[in-house]
């Protein structure tokens, strides 16, 4: 349920938003729209979207584990139920894991982006989440089949380093062909929105 400090953090967040428009400041109205996206979308989402995308990132991982017989995927509680050579260890996706984060920090980047028409920030949303969320379901896989392969001491490269590394690179992937990209574009062409 939403408390009063969120409201309160939200109507203050789009009352600064108002003055900061009427202001003609737009560079501040994307950074102060966007940050306050992310941290009111974060907050509120917290207790009833983190188990969901954790569920669903499990499922996906699930699937992989299957094909690969190197994991079980259990989705309440989340969790990948790996086999390795000395017995099995269960990985448990959490609130870092589910990728929470990622999408509330996209999704709030896009909405104050002004390059885009409404319907492409619609289309360019369902799209970068669901990039985001493969990606994150092939780095749990990645994850799950080298601590199958390699034992327990794997974990931590596979899961920590590799599996992060990644997931960033392809993450700023997206955020350069959906904000970089766009914003070349645009300037080359001369247009504000991109047709």
């Amino acid at each position: 349920m939403l408390n009063g400090y969120l409201i309160t953090g939200g109507i203050l967040w789009l009352y600064t938003l108002s003055v900061i428009n009427r202001a003609h400041l737009p560079a501040f109205y994307y950074w102060v729209g966007s940050i306050g996206a992310f941290l009111l979308g974060t907050f509120a989402c917290h207790k009833y979207f983190v188990w969901f995308l954790s569920s669903l990132v499990s499922r996906g991982a699930g699937i992989i584990g299957q094909l690969t017989s190197s994991f079980i995927a259990y989705p309440f509680p989340a969790a990948l139920d790996i086999k390795t050579v000395s017995g099995s260890i269960t990985l448990l996706i959490d609130y870092e894991c589910s990728g929470i984060i990622e999408t509330m920090a996209y999704l709030s980047l896009l909405l104050f982006f002004p390059i885009y028409t409404r319907r492409q920030k619609i289309a360019l949303s369902i799209l970068g989440t669901l990039w985001i969320y493969l990606i994150n379901v092939l780095r749990l896989c990645l994850s799950g089949i080298a601590v199958h392969y390699f034992n327990l001491q794997s974990l931590f490269l596979f899961h920590d380093i590799i599996g992060r590394i990644f997931f960033y690179i392809f993450t700023i992937f997206l955020y350069y062909q959906v904000f970089t990209h766009s914003q070349l574009m645009s300037q080359i062409l001369g247009n504000s929105k991109l047709n």
